[in-house]
């Protein structure tokens, strides 16, 4: 147990630093008056969709505010949600059997592409993360805790982000063809993803979009500009995907689900996001992160077996 702390304490250290460069870069730099503006907005429903579906962490900060101001509640909700998301990417690697130093550099990709969300301020990155990973650590237990874990993280994705839930569904489904535990969760995950989705616009039925940014982006998203942003953040960790898979490393049900997950969310960011957006990707770095790793470092080891016998 105290060979854990040390890289429990080195990847929390690291979450906090995000926070407080999130906090001094967003809250109270020069997107001051804009971010504080957009969480006053969707607390009262007055702002466009899609961020007025994303209520989670504005309302969160709401219930702390009234033992202090906006500005210091929102630093407290985002320090307090990255503490616990370094430390469900600690338990997910841990459920990878991914050593410390798989955890710390998963930590250090969080943390050098939260850097860039300064860049597209918005409330829910930082609890989106926390939510994907939670879902992920689901996907490694079993029976009773499994499902609860999964709930829990649904729940979260709910308040956060329905699409990257419902890309979940479609990757917890496609592994399901083989596995049918897998096809039901997948199915009622992107069940959940779509009612809420649904419920979300009749609860805010004036959150429409803005004038001239309607739902469908395809047309605007085909330019070198906006496809570096997911090329950039992971094409080398696909890489090393791809590099593990041909040494010999199986890809297990859990890493299948979440790349066919993964790929499908962004062929489907394609038509209805700013994909040169990094807050539309940061959701997935953490886990993605461990994934790549532990697949080079299993490849590794296969090989070495290989080149005994």
């Amino acid at each position: 147990m105290r060979a854990k702390l040390g890289p429990l304490a080195v990847g929390t250290s690291v979450f906090l630093g995000i926070a407080y460069w999130d906090y001094w870069l967003r809250v109270r730099g020069i997107h001051n008056s804009y971010l504080l503006r957009q969480y006053e907005r969707i607390i009262d429903g007055s702002a466009p969709a899609p961020d007025q579906y994303r209520p989670l962490v504005p309302k969160m900060a709401q219930l702390v505010s009234h033992a202090m101001s906006l500005e210091t509640a929102i630093g407290a909700v985002e320090s307090g949600v990255g503490v616990c998301a370094a430390i469900a990417l600690f338990v997910f690697a841990q459920r990878r059997r991914v050593g410390p130093i798989g955890y710390v550099l998963a930590c250090f990709a969080c943390g050098w592409w939260a850097l860039s969300l300064a860049f597209y301020p918005r409330p829910e990155p930082l609890a989106a993360l926390l939510a994907v990973t939670i879902v992920a650590v689901g996907a490694t237990l079993d029976g009773w805790r499994r499902r609860s874990v999964l709930a829990f993280g649904a729940l979260l994705l709910i308040g956060t982000r329905t699409d990257v839930l419902f890309a979940f569904g479609v990757g917890f489904a496609f592994v399901g063809l083989r596995h049918r535990r897998w096809l039901v969760e997948g199915l009622a995950l992107g069940t959940v993803a779509a009612a809420a989705t649904d419920i979300w616009v009749r609860v805010y039925p004036d959150a429409g979009y803005l004038k001239g940014s309607g739902l469908l982006k395809l047309s605007d998203n085909l330019n070198v500009q906006s496809i570096a942003a997911p090329v950039v953040m992971f094409l080398p960790l696909s890489l090393v995907v791809v590099g593990a898979w041909r040494r010999g490393w199986p890809p297990d049900p859990l890493a299948s689900a979440l790349g066919v997950a993964l790929a499908f969310h962004v062929g489907l960011s394609l038509f209805i996001a700013e994909i040169q957006e990094t807050r539309v990707w940061f959701p997935w770095i953490g886990i993605a992160a461990v994934v790549a790793y532990d697949a080079w470092t299993s490849s590794e080891r296969a090989e070495s077996s290989r080149s005994l016998r």
